[in-house]
């Protein structure tokens, strides 16, 4: 990826400032659901109520600077995608898998895994118990579909059919989050609830939907990545053509 990187000349570094600047605006992604969660704690517990307007307004900068950030790690992005795109003179639909990488998955991948790092601190800073339910399903999934593809290499004629069961299954295990915490919430609360475990409570519900859909997309950064190599392989084969065909001329 990087000697295809290379034909945006001085304009390479732009694809490394949209990730880091992805980076950055989930981190403020997750900054803005901290604040929604203190407003919900505040009206929910009645206590606090003074600071409502602070946390709303802080919630409303944070959201605004993430979009804000990852609209111009996107521009960053797409400057980049536009000058490899004039340096290399191939048909747009050879092109067309690097460049969705460029424009698209790479900053979009950056965004996912940080605000996956960022949720699960956020968690564990709260409650590791309720952290340990957020992220279990997402593990439990991906563990059954890694298994259940293995089983279907090994038999190669119902190949199809196993790797739909094994998306599947993972599918249903990420979204049967709210049913680990639910059942977690309720086995604790037998030992006695406090106010503070049903305000963590709270925020593992806020957080761990969101949880589940960036991790997924963290973990799907492979199948992207094999399309990927496999369109740089035929853009660099077809590069090698072109030239010895010039050099014959």
């Amino acid at each position: 990826m990087n000697e295809f990187l290379n034909f945006a000349g001085r304009y390479k570094i732009l694809s490394y400032v949209s990730c880091l600047l992805s980076a950055l605006s989930a981190l403020a992604a997750v900054l803005s659901l901290w604040y929604v969660w203190n407003i919900a704690s505040c009206i929910i517990f009645s206590e606090g109520k003074e600071y409502i307007s602070d946390y709303a307004l802080n919630a409303l900068i944070y959201a605004v600077v993430s979009v804000s950030v990852y609209i111009a790690g996107l521009i960053c992005a797409h400057m980049a995608a536009f000058r490899i795109s004039s340096n290399i003179c191939l048909s747009p639909d050879v092109l067309l898998v690097p460049l969705k990488y460029i424009t698209c998955i790479m900053p979009d991948s950056y965004f996912s895994f940080f605000s996956s790092v960022s949720l699960i601190a956020l968690l564990f800073w709260s409650d590791w118990r309720l952290a340990l339910v957020s992220i279990a399903p997402v593990v439990l999934g991906f563990v059954i579909m890694v298994m259940t593809t293995i089983s279907g290499i090994k038999k190669k004629a119902a190949m199809p059919q196993k790797t739909s069961g094994s998306v599947i299954c993972y599918t249903v295990a990420v979204n049967s989050a709210f049913l680990f915490l639910i059942a977690v919430g309720i086995g604790i609360s037998r030992l006695g609830v406090s106010k503070e475990f049903l305000k963590n409570f709270m925020l593992a519900v806020f957080a761990a939907p969101l949880l589940s859909i960036r991790l997924t997309h963290t973990i799907r950064l492979r199948e992207h990545q094999l399309e990927l190599n496999a369109s740089l392989k035929r853009i660099k084969e077809t590069l090698n053509l072109k030239s010895k065909e010039e050099n014959s001329l």
